[in-house]
């Protein structure tokens, strides 16, 4: 019964990100469908019990022979391994083109190259933000000052540039995309109304904001300072849809500037979801968002 379910949705259109995902979470079904703990199955194998949970939660890759292993232990039949084994080929590097983020490897965290691969291949993507304009959305000029205000260490000229060159690279390719991903975007009025680069600065980064959502590749909703306290005051959040039907969906919550944590329990991203769409209704949106925006530009020209 679970092979057959799986099989009847092999993600054909899904980047390597979706596929790995998928693959970790019916080595973590048919290991609970075995009845074993992951305590159990490394005794098997003298493994370490780290080896194991990398195996079903990390960004590192599998390997065909601790994969085979794995469904032989869990009595997976030979159709079923045949499914796994085409999963894990579409994972690797060779069955795809090299992704952009791939040639930053030497400056970004596994994390992160994770996060953007997930984000690439979303289908729904929902960012909140209540202190900056989210990477994906900045203009050079913010990319600048942002970068350099908030740093929370040293680090070399070249480093810092070429992380500079991944903030601007991630908005090209993915708005380049032929199947655009539905983009909506929340931020509290604070967002807006810190000069960030100074009043022209600003204005540049409020003006790309209203084009983007005037030329309909997002969708802008913005928490006036009228409202009353509300959830995101905790912290900025994405939630990241899928389109396959067992692909589900994720959540990131950002932390110290350049870093964060990805969290896929069903409980918690269904809760964070649930929290933005409370905050969207309630939020200042579509035209009226972008004459916001506009009365926002007009104060900054005084």
């Amino acid at each position: 019964m679970f092979s057959e379910r799986w099989e009847n949705a092999m993600p054909e259109g899904n980047g390597p990100a979706v596929i790995s995902r998928r693959l970790r979470q019916q080595l973590r079904e048919l290991r609970e469908n075995a009845g074993l703990s992951q305590r159990e199955v490394v005794e098997q194998f003298d493994w370490s019990l780290s080896k194991l949970v990398r195996i079903e939660n990390g960004p590192v890759g599998i390997a065909v022979a601790d994969l085979m292993v794995l469904a032989e232990l869990y009595g997976v039949s030979p159709d079923a391994k045949d499914h796994l084994l085409r999963l894990l080929r579409q994972t690797r590097p060779q069955t795809k083109p090299e992704r952009w983020w791939m040639e930053y490897r030497d400056v970004l965290p596994s994390q992160l190259q994770q996060f953007l691969a997930l984000e690439y291949d979303a289908s729904q993507i929902f960012m909140f933000h209540h202190s900056i304009v989210p990477g994906l959305l900045q203009t050079d000029d913010y990319i600048e000052v942002i970068c350099r205000e908030t740093a929370v260490q040293e680090m070399e000229p070249s480093r810092g540039e070429r992380l500079k060159e991944v903030r601007r690279r991630r908005a090209k390719e993915l708005f380049a995309k032929a199947a655009l991903p539905q983009v909506v975007t929340l931020l509290d009025e604070a967002v807006l109304r810190r000069p960030v680069g100074g009043p022209a600065g600003m204005t540049a980064q409020l003006r790309r904001l209203a084009q983007l959502t005037e030329d309909d590749k997002m969708s802008l909703g913005v928490v006036p300072f009228s409202s009353d306290a509300y959830f995101g005051m905790t912290g900025a959040f994405h939630v990241m849809g899928f389109s396959g039907d067992l692909d589900h969906d994720v959540l990131y919550l950002e932390n110290a500037p350049g870093s964060g944590s990805l969290q896929d329990k069903p409980d918690l991203v269904a809760f964070y979801r649930q929290r933005f769409d409370k905050m969207w209704d309630g939020a200042v949106k579509g035209t009226h968002a972008i004459a916001f925006l506009e009365t926002i530009i007009a104060d900054f020209a005084r």
